[in-house]
Order: C-alpha cells, then sequence, then structure tokens
C-alpha cells in the first residue's frame, strides 16, 4: 500500500462502494467509471451527473430569497465565498414536492461556477451501460427537452442526462 500527501488524497474523486467489489483496476475502468453517474429525482424526472462533476449535498445552507423573482430561483447563497443561485425546479416544473419534509441542496460544479438545486432525496450512484440507452426519446418536459443529452432505462425508471450548463443558463431567463 503506497502511502499520499493528504492533499493529494483531496484532490481524487471520490470512490464509491460499489468500485470496490471489482477484480481489477481494467474492471473499474471499463465497467463503473466511464458510465457512472450520481443520480438525484425532480419528481418523477431522474437526472444523472458525471462522477467527474463535483457535487456536494447539504441540509442547511443560509439562503437569501429574492423579493419579485420567479418562483424557479428560490434564493441565492453564499458557498465558500462564491454566491451560488439555489434553483427550484419542483416549482419551475409544477412538480409537488413532499409535505413537512426537509429538502437538502444539491450543488452542482465548484466555485463561481456552481449552481445549487433543491431535491427531496439524496442522490444515489447508478452504473449505466450502452445496454441501457432508450432507443426513443422519453416524455419530458419541453424545457429539459432542448437540453437532452441521452436517456437510459434501468428497470422501469427513465434517468436522463441533460447539458446542466444550458438548462441552468436557460432557467435564469425566467428570473
Amino acid at each position: 500500500m503506497e502511502l499520499i500527501l493528504p492533499s493529494l488524497a483531496l484532490k481524487n474523486n471520490f470512490v464509491g462502494v460499489d468500485l470496490y467489489t471489482k477484480k481489477d483496476t481494467t474492471d473499474i475502468i471499463d465497467d463503473s467509471i466511464k458510465y457512472s453517474y450520481h443520480a438525484f429525482i425532480i419528481g418523477n424526472i431522474g437526472i444523472l451527473l458525471p462522477r467527474n462533476e463535483t457535487n456536494e449535498v447539504t441540509e442547511q445552507l443560509a439562503t437569501c430569497l429574492l423579493p419579485n423573482t420567479n418562483e424557479v430561483l428560490f434564493g441565492m447563497a453564499n458557498l465558500r465565498g462564491n454566491i451560488i443561485p439555489i434553483f427550484d425546479m419542483h416549482a419551475h416544473f409544477n412538480i409537488e414536492t413532499k409535505k413537512d419534509h426537509n429538502r437538502k441542496v444539491l450543488v452542482i460544479g465548484k466555485d463561481a461556477h456552481a449552481a445549487a438545486v433543491l431535491i427531496d432525496e439524496l442522490p444515489v450512484t447508478l452504473a449505466i451501460s450502452q445496454q441501457d440507452k432508450c432507443s426513443v426519446t422519453p416524455s419530458l418536459p419541453k424545457e429539459i427537452q432542448q437540453h437532452l443529452k441521452n436517456s437510459y432505462q434501468i428497470q422501469d425508471k427513465i434517468w436522463i442526462e441533460v447539458d446542466l450548463t444550458s438548462l441552468f443558463f436557460k432557467l435564469s431567463e425566467f428570473i
């Protein structure tokens, strides 16, 4: 076992527990990392985030609500010195949230390039293969449809990969 400096270890991506069941590093690269995603749900829409994307979940983030803005902008927050928008995609797509439920904040990206969304449940890790890819585009709100990269079906659930940068930019136009 080779020891590394803590500062170097902090720069590495988190390796999920599912990767430890693989036999050798070629299995990890081919099966898990190449098609491994963090996934979160907005209503009945499953959204995929690449594992190499910087993400974090927080339950308490001091948020400034902005008056006279569209409900898609939940507010702005100071995250380590960077002011980031927090979007409420539930409100934008008219999706009910769970009552009496403490919603969490999923921060996507880092530093000045970060944005956040409100989520009801913690993200999960999914390993997806090309065999899971949908041959037909699923029915989605048009605001998401135009940012769709790929869609996958795992069991009975549809998961979509979207261009989040362009989606957040489009959502900011509603403010």
